[in-house]
This record gives C-alpha cells, sequence and structure tokens, in this order.
C-alpha cells in the first residue's frame, strides 16, 4: 500500500492497522505521519496566506495612509509634527492603538498601548506581561528602509512582501517542529497502548505499539489542520479522545491477526 492510499485509509482501514502493527518500520510511519503533516500546513498555510494578503490590502493599508509624515535620519525616525499621533491598526475587537512620538520627550506607553513609536525604538506589547523593544535602526535594517523621507508606497511594499513570503517561510518549518512534537507524542501514547493493547488482545511490543501510534496520529492531524484552516481549531479535549480512539481502532484491528497461542509471538521492530 503505498502512503497516498495510506493517508486515506488510516480514517477507516483495520487492514491497514494490522499491517501497520505486524510488518511496518518505524520509519515508515514517520513517513506517512510526515506525509500527512505536509498536506495539513499545505491547506493552512494557504488560509494563511489568504488572511496575510487581505490584511495587507486592508487594516494595514489604511494604517499606513493613516501615517503622519516620516522621515528616516541615520537610524532615527522623525515625524511631522514630532507627535504624539495616537493611530488605531485594525477595527472592532481586534483593533490595536498604535502611539507615535518622536519628540525630545515621549509619552510613555499605557497598558492600551499595543505598539510605541519613538525616534529610537520600537516597543510592542505582547501581553500584560511582556513588551518586546527594539532598536529602530535595527527595525529599519530588518525593513530594508533607507534613509530619507518614508514613502507609504515602499511601506505597503514591505507589507506586501511580507504577507507573500511568511506563509513560503513558515510552511517548512511548522511541518519539522510539529513533526518532532507529533513524533514525541506518539511515544507517549504507545505507553497508553501497552495496558490498551492487553486488554484488547493484541500481544505487542512497545516498538511496535509506537509504530501503530505514530499512524493512530494521522487522521487528528488532517482534521486539526482542516478544522484549523476554516478558523475552528479542535479542542485540546477532543484531540485527545480521538487519538486514543484511533489508537484503540487500530489495537482491536491488530488483535484480529494476532498470532494463535501455540505460535511465536510477534515482537520487535518488524520486517
Amino acid at each position: 500500500m503505498s502512503l497516498l492510499h495510506a493517508l486515506v485509509a488510516a480514517f477507516f482501514s483495520g487492514a491497514l492497522y494490522r499491517d501497520v502493527a505486524h510488518r511496518w518500520r518505524p520509519g515508515r510511519g514517520v513517513a506517512l505521519l510526515a506525509l500527512a503533516l505536509a498536506v495539513g500546513w499545505a491547506v493552512q498555510v494557504t488560509s494563511i496566506g489568504r488572511s496575510l494578503g487581505a490584511w495587507a490590502h486592508g487594516d494595514a493599508a489604511a494604517f499606513i495612509a493613516a501615517l503622519p509624515p516620516l522621515v528616516l535620519r541615520d537610524g532615527q525616525l522623525e515625524a511631522s509634527p514630532p507627535g504624539p499621533h495616537a493611530l488605531t491598526l485594525g477595527s472592532g475587537d481586534q483593533a490595536d492603538r498604535v502611539v507615535i512620538d518622536t519628540s525630545q520627550d515621549p509619552v510613555a506607553m499605557t497598558p492600551e498601548t499595543r505598539i510605541r513609536v519613538t525616534r529610537t525604538e520600537l516597543a510592542v506589547r505582547r501581553n500584560a506581561l511582556e513588551t518586546r523593544t527594539f532598536a529602530m535602526g535595527s527595525a529599519v535594517e530588518m525593513a530594508g528602509l533607507e534613509d530619507g523621507p518614508v514613502d507609504p508606497d515602499v511601506l505597503q511594499g514591505v507589507v506586501d512582501g511580507f504577507a507573500r513570503w511568511a506563509p513560503v517561510v513558515l510552511y517548512p518549518v511548522a511541518v519539522v517542529v510539529e513533526l518532532l512534537y507529533r513524533i514525541a507524542a506518539a511515544a507517549l501514547l504507545a505507553l497508553v497502548a501497552l495496558p490498551l493493547g492487553r486488554l484488547l488482545g493484541t500481544r505487542l511490543d512497545y516498538g511496535r505499539h509506537f509504530v501503530v501510534s505514530l499512524v493512530a496520529l494521522v487522521p487528528l492531524v488532517l482534521v486539526a489542520s482542516l478544522l484549523s484552516a476554516y478558523g475552528a481549531p479542535l479542542p485540546a479535549w477532543a484531540g485527545v479522545v480521538l487519538a486514543v480512539g484511533y489508537l484503540a481502532f487500530a489495537l482491536r484491528s491488530a488483535a484480529e491477526r494476532a498470532p494463535a497461542a501455540s505460535g511465536p509471538a510477534v515482537v520487535g521492530g518488524g520486517a
């Protein structure tokens, strides 16, 4: 059975799980899980790209149009007039308050302010306990801006570039990071499989349970990715139920072809 076929069969095929339990090597299980993550993140990244594109040409474009005249000199920012200028990025409950104050004595950052820009620094409040501060020179260099008047069209180009390339950069990183996380989850799930397998009548060791657990996570990965892409993340408890449910289905399927008592037990890594 090809990996593409197995990707679909993992949702319903007892025959697949019997084959996995008795014959698959761990590397094949990891490959199938990686394929599921590659498909799932392709769906999610496509959705993220559309959202970023809409943001770049909507809220971000409106914010750029509302900016006062800005000039960069030797890594410092000057607004005309110096400010403070209170702006809004976004709309409704998701709107963020942005303050630009390039005067010699800029206003302090208040709890209502999400972003504060001064002559020399950019401060971003991540939550009530954490605020990140960046030197203006570093922020300007990262954005690829040069000394002189800040052209709104150039700023829009920076935003458009971010919206275009962020999903491309995110995709491989997200797949690799989640693959490592899911492999660790499969290792824990295999511990659950030991008593569950005995209850369901399987005679497998930890290594075989680990391979089964890798494949049992495939439906969870694909369902969670699809729901996340449509803005309805799968609750953690539902993910646990889905994973354990497919693990039980897999072990039950494996038990249907367990060796007879007089024959040799199937243990180890499999052929």
